[in-house]
């Protein structure tokens, strides 16, 4: 007994009165639904051979009690649960329809990504889903090079929204590309549409107030750093020329730094401070 749809019956659905006078008994790759004796098979005697393997108790979702036509979120449809075996060409096929390919049994309703105190938050909803396995997030940082990031399990048979949630606790600093590797149980695969967000590198220094004092010819400046570090102070004018170029150490914490400079004319002028994780810039007006 292969490959059928046992749905509703108000007894068990297979009897054998005399099963010691059988040989062999096989019970393969049925949809059992909804039948009494919990599903089960009945036997008065033990067969001598009796196997069972593959079966389903997934809901195969009929049109009607007349009409044997199977809902599109059935569990049974070409590329749903193996109630028969994977398509090769010849009967038993996945189910109820025979097909060389159907469309991935995933629709995916929404994919969006927003930013939450410097990580990314991907979020995605599935109307429904038929044999889904997993699904694989993907990152780029150039929308087409990508590379797998995490994985979220699918919950594999269902006809209402699922929320679904995956968090990028380490974006690439700029632009970032995120779409969804949709993988069901026999390893077909179907790509999502790509989302974009961009991200900031976290600052761990930045210029807090800066002063340029042309009677003086000094510059007076106050960085806030995160932790202990080196950096370079660049001043330098509206045509690019530089006026101070020196490597720092900043403390944990608010820094003062008073710098001679060369003596300037009234204007508007730029500190940048640097190093290897940051960069950022002031401008100030002499004094």
């Amino acid at each position: 007994v292969k490959n059928n749809i046992f749905q509703g019956f108000y007894n068990t659905w297979f009897r054998a009165a005399a099963a010691n006078n059988i040989n062999t008994i096989t019970i393969n790759n049925n949809s059992l639904y909804n039948n009494a004796n919990n599903n089960a098979v009945s036997f008065t005697g033990t067969p001598a051979n009796y196997t069972t393997t593959g079966n389903s108790n997934n809901n195969p979702l009929f049109v009607s009690a007349t009409n044997f036509q199977l809902q599109s979120a059935s569990p049974l449809i070409d590329a749903g649960v193996y109630v028969g075996l994977p398509y090769v060409g010849a009967a038993p096929d996945r189910g109820y329809v025979e097909a060389v390919s159907a469309p991935l049994p995933i629709k995916l309703l929404d994919l969006n990504v927003s930013e939450n105190k410097g990580k990314n938050l991907i979020h995605w909803v599935t109307a429904t889903e038929v044999n889904s396995d997993h699904f694989n997030v993907e990152r780029s940082s150039n929308g087409s090079k990508y590379e797998v990031i995490g994985t979220s399990a699918a919950s594999g048979f269902s006809s209402k929204e699922i929320h679904y949630y995956f968090t990028d606790a380490n974006p690439l600093s700029g632009v970032n590309y995120y779409r969804l590797g949709m993988v069901d149980k026999d390893n077909s695969m179907e790509l999502s549409k790509t989302v974009t967000i961009y991200s900031r590198a976290s600052q761990s220094m930045n210029i807090v107030t800066a002063q340029l004092l042309n009677v003086s010819s000094n510059a007076l400046i106050n960085i806030a750093s995160t932790k202990n570090q080196k950096a370079n102070l660049v001043l330098y004018d509206a045509n690019g020329r530089i006026l101070l170029n020196e490597a720092i150490i900043l403390q944990k914490g608010l820094n003062s730094i008073d710098k001679k400079t060369p003596a300037v004319s009234k204007g508007v002028y730029y500190f940048k401070l640097f190093n290897n994780e940051a960069a950022v810039t002031k401008n100030v007006l002499s004094n």
